[in-house]
């Protein structure tokens, strides 16, 4: 085997990994990839929890990523990430990956731990590389893969196939960095799990678990809440979707297990693209999720840990299309009554009360008398709809929910990437933070595409990250100065000139909280 750094597991079992290197200044940093952290959830695995996986003996090649988790790879591809694809799909997925600057055992370095977006759908933790933030910052980073779609959250709302096992792998894998990370200099008290989008959903959910409980000291969450707005699904509510959804497939049955047969039968391929779009949020079963979050935030029964939550200033944009390209729906804004019925359909598919006047509220404090000849605003007005309902007030009702327990930050991200082929309106669209967070501008094969403000402002971002994974708070030498959330509701407004501000987009926002929260009878907006 090449030579490499090398990390024992037990006696007689070891991973041997590779150095990779960030552009400047270009001391080694230790990658170990794809590592297996659960037994190979096929067969008789397949719709069943995570099972740990087994000690091998010898030494093992940790150089090359695992697969992905199966998915449809055509919509993967649309994705916003500009700078890295995916190789290869399987459901034999349960791998994660480790990059670390110091092997020492007594390092105690802080430890981010990733978990990646895509709807549930889609996505991998490969495409998400440690190397630049352990280089500039020191800490550990990992990213992981869990299952997707029909595999990961298949429900027969029962104790048949109960759901959330998307869920249950981050939390296997949580549990193998605590018996493991220390091998790497990693520190197993000091775990921050971060997430964007569905993986920033992923981390409100772990908050809300207490099987999580322990397991991590902190959390950011990048785009994404545990309300979506609709916080999750009952057992009637996701099978009623679900009956219908595998009818429509040709199912004859009736009970529980000839449902999960049904599933069972059928190959990856054919669930990623004829099922798997139906599956997403979690459900309330009891023992991963014991109540809607709303519930679980009134009634003080989440996890208390610190907590960075942000959201970016077009996140309705690139979300709009690909929902629609999934539905198989030209997204085409031609005058009142097609914007009105697109949505319809969105709130239909966010809230569970009073559908039609909520679609007759947004209409009248977004659109107006407003002359849909203009093609591009009507565009504009519907993003803004899209990001402000499903990502904005979220992000700002949990933060004043969470922000009663432990301490909260909040930030809005909104500089437009010199790389941006988008509308020149749009200046920050749904996961363009991601390239800085993870020092893209920093690696070896990307910074021509990035600006020298644009590599400044990597660095603030990696900056804020890890500081708050070292100790709880963002703020740190030559950094401005991010505030708390409290009651005057400071954020930090991050670009290449960062500076906190107040009261993010008041008079809308209101309009969430109170026209629409009552309208929705006491959701989670009004909480």
């Amino acid at each position: 085997m090449s030579q490499g750094p090398v990390v024992q597991i037990q006696a007689g079992t070891s991973l041997r990994g590779k150095q990779v290197y960030a552009k400047e200044p270009k001391r080694p940093v230790n990658a170990f990839l794809g590592i297996r952290y659960g037994e190979a959830p096929i067969g008789q695995l397949r719709f069943k929890p995570p099972k740990p996986a087994g000690i091998w003996q010898g030494e093992r090649d940790a150089t090359q990523f695992g697969p992905a988790a199966s998915q449809n790879i055509k919509n993967t591809q649309a994705g916003s990430r500009p700078f890295r694809v995916m190789s290869e799909t399987s459901e034999d997925c349960l791998f994660l990956n480790v990059w670390t600057p110091n092997m020492n055992p007594n390092a105690k370095l802080p430890v981010l731990f990733w978990i990646h977006g895509g709807a549930f759908v889609e996505g991998t933790g490969q495409i998400y590389h440690g190397t630049a933030i352990c280089n500039y910052q020191d800490v550990v980073v990992i990213s992981i893969n869990y299952r997707l779609g029909a595999m990961g959250f298949f429900t027969t709302g029962d104790a048949v196939a109960p759901g959330n096992l998307g869920f249950l792998d981050q939390i296997e894998a949580l549990k193998w960095t605590h018996r493991h990370i220390h091998k790497f200099g990693g520190d197993t008290s000091n775990i921050t799990i971060s997430g964007e989008s569905a993986g920033a959903m992923s981390v409100g959910f772990l908050i809300m678990s207490p099987l999580a409980k322990g397991l991590f000291k902190r959390a950011i969450s990048q785009s994404g809440t545990v309300t979506y707005p609709k916080d999750a699904y009952t057992y009637q509510e996701i099978t009623r979707i679900i009956d219908r959804k595998l009818k429509r497939l040709g199912f004859k049955g009736q009970t529980s297990q000839e449902k999960l047969d049904f599933l069972s039968g059928m190959s990856a391929k054919h669930i990623n693209t004829k099922v798997s779009l139906f599956f997403g949020p979690p459900v309330i079963d009891g023992t991963f999720l014991p109540d809607s979050p709303s519930n679980l935030y009134k009634q003080d029964r989440y996890n208390k840990v610190d907590y960075i939550i942000g959201f970016n200033s077009h996140e309705g944009f690139l979300v709009t299309r690909m929902v629609y390209a999934g539905l198989g729906i030209e997204f085409k804004l031609d005058d009142r009554a097609t914007f009105k019925q697109y949505l319809r359909r969105l709130v239909l598919h966010n809230y569970r009360n009073n559908q039609d006047k909520i679609t007759d509220a947004i209409m009248e404090e977004y659109v107006g008398d407003f002359d849909f000849r203009d093609s591009e605003r009507a565009t504009q007005l519907f993003s803004d709809i899209y990001g402000d309902m499903i990502f904005i007030s979220p992000s700002l009702a949990v933060a004043k929910a969470h922000s009663a327990c432990c301490d909260t930050y909040i930030y809005m991200y909104d500089h437009r990437l010199r790389v941006s082929p988008k509308p020149e309106w749009i200046k920050a669209d749904h996961g363009e933070e991601l390239v800085l967070v993870f020092g893209e501008p920093h690696q070896t094969s990307f910074p021509q595409y990035f600006t020298e403000e644009e590599q400044s402002l990597s660095h603030t971002f990696m900056s804020y990250w890890a500081n708050f994974a070292k100790s709880g708070n963002p703020n740190g030498s030559g950094l401005p100065k991010w505030p708390k959330f409290n009651k005057s509701e400071e954020y930090m407004n991050i670009n290449t000139n960062p500076q906190s501000k107040r009261k993010y987009n008041a008079t809308r926002m209101a309009f969430w909280t109170d026209t629409i929260g009552q309208l929705e009878n006491g959701h989670f907006s009004k909480y």
